[in-house]
């Protein structure tokens, strides 16, 4: 009787550390998905600010195609070649 109620223990002991190498393994996965969900709710971050970002660099490239190709009025003068590269 102790010998089958010590085989059935065993049974029982192997079964946990089966558990529990199968539960540090699905937790292995979900922090990898964490961290995954983590780090795209930083690119999503980052991509709602880009409209803003796309704005204020149009605003820049206009008023630098004003001075670029409308030289005159900033006190410079834009050689042809450049002038033409740069507006054309």
């Amino acid at each position: 009787m102790a010998r089958k109620d010590l085989l059935k223990s065993e049974d029982v002991n192997m079964k946990l550390q089966w558990d529990v190498c199968e539960t540090e393994d699905k937790n292995r996965q979900l922090q990898e998905r964490l961290e995954l969900v983590e780090t795209l709710q930083q690119t999503l971050r980052r991509a709602e600010t880009l409209p803003e970002v796309e704005a204020e660099l149009a605003q820049k490239v206009a008023a630098l195609s004003k001075h670029l190709c409308c030289p005159s009025q900033v006190g410079f003068v834009v050689r042809p070649f450049v002038f033409r590269k740069l507006c054309h």
